[in-house]
């Protein structure tokens, strides 16, 4: 998967927020690490 930046992150996030998955699981499905995803989660409330 090619680097993520705070912008392709958010529809990521959303689809998440209404998948009902857990992040571990939810990343797996979609093929990135779950310690990505906090750090973007973080980036993003930083903001």
């Amino acid at each position: 998967m090619k680097r993520l930046t705070l912008s392709d992150f958010e529809p990521i996030y959303a689809d998440w927020k209404n998948s009902g998955q857990s992040v571990i699981d939810y990343c797996a499905s979609i093929g990135i690490k779950h310690k990505r995803f906090y750090m973007w989660t973080f980036q993003g409330k930083k903001r």
